[in-house]
Order: structure tokens, then C-alpha cells, then sequence
């Protein structure tokens, strides 16, 4: 479990239920697809939750540029 999943899942802990916390591999779009279709099939839910942890989405990737 990476870092911040591992955080997550220690925050959602001290809720009454036990959390389950899911991560996926690099892996493209139609087999994450599949498995997130996966995860509603096996486990009878509505809805997916996704959390992006990651400082990477707020960069540019040019910040010695700025």
C-alpha cells in the first residue's frame, strides 16, 4: 500500500466500519475500466469513491520555467 492509501485507510479507520481502500497499477483506460467494473460487481455498490492523493495533479511540469 503506497503512502497515500496507507494514510486513507488510517483515517477512515476510526469510522465504525472497516474501510477498503483499492489501488491500481499504471495500467490504461479499458482494463481499469474493467477493473472498476470488477469492484461494483463483486462488492454491490453504487458508487466509487476516487481519491487522488498525489501532488502531481497541481504541477505543470515546467515549475523551473515560472
Amino acid at each position: 500500500m503506497a503512502l497515500g492509501e496507507r494514510r486513507l485507510f488510517d483515517h477512515l479507520s476510526g469510522a465504525k466500519r472497516i474501510p477498503h481502500v483499492y489501488g491500481f497499477g499504471r495500467v490504461g483506460v479499458r482494463p481499469l475500466s474493467r477493473a472498476y467494473e470488477e469492484l461494483v460487481s463483486r462488492l454491490s455498490i453504487d458508487a466509487i469513491v476516487l481519491v487522488d492523493g498525489g501532488t502531481d495533479a497541481l504541477m505543470r511540469g515546467d515549475e523551473l520555467r515560472c
